[in-house]
């Protein structure tokens, strides 16, 4: 009888001991689809890291610089480095055409900010502001802010009052760059 009361609690622990080998092969498996996708985002980080690497080549931001970029979705990137160095957060750039008007949406203080990005050689007309203030409403905005390395006309300011959009010009965008450039950083990658 001894032995039989011992067999049966050896067969219950070892049944107890096959569950908990299943339970731990099944974690296992699961651990291993959460480093498949770990280093997804892992390739996937290095590559938009590269991506960016190109974008900036200096340690300092400046508005030379943004007048040299090449086209409108460079200066975006580069403009949602300037508002993460400037304390802004959730930075999501919307990604060129079918943006509604909104290039970069960021917090700050809990405010949503939509941004429209325009390097232009030009000053920028009404037709930013219109966008901008159509974006605002479909991201749902607090505040809409059209941003350029240039000026805008005076049509366009008196639009941006009307409709309450802020303007960021050749000059304002410079002192958020020395703003940026004071905090003591260095852009790396």
């Amino acid at each position: 009888r001894e032995l039989e009361k011992q067999k049966a609690i050896l067969d219950t622990e070892v049944s107890s001991l096959k569950r908990t080998k299943s339970d731990l092969s099944k974690e296992i498996e699961e651990l291993k689809t959460s480093k498949g996708l770990l280093l997804e985002n892992i390739d996937t980080l290095k590559s938009e890291e590269k991506t960016l690497s190109k974008i900036v080549d200096t340690s300092k931001f400046s508005i030379e610089y943004i007048d040299s970029l090449n086209d409108g979705l460079e200066f975006e990137k580069y403009f949602a480095l300037l508002l993460d160095k400037l304390g802004y957060y959730d930075i999501e750039i919307t990604s060129g055409s079918g943006d509604f008007g909104i290039d970069v949406l960021a917090k700050n203080d809990d405010i949503l900010y939509g941004f429209q990005c325009k390097l232009y050689s030009s000053p920028v007309g009404n037709k930013a502001i219109q966008e901008t203030y159509s974006g605002k409403k479909h991201y749902n905005c607090n505040i809409g802010i059209v941003v350029t390395n240039n000026y805008f006309t005076d049509q366009a300011k008196e639009q941006a009052r009307d409709t309450n959009i802020i303007l960021w010009d050749r000059n304002v965008l410079t002192k958020k760059l020395e703003t940026a450039n004071s905090y003591n950083f260095k852009i790396t990658f």
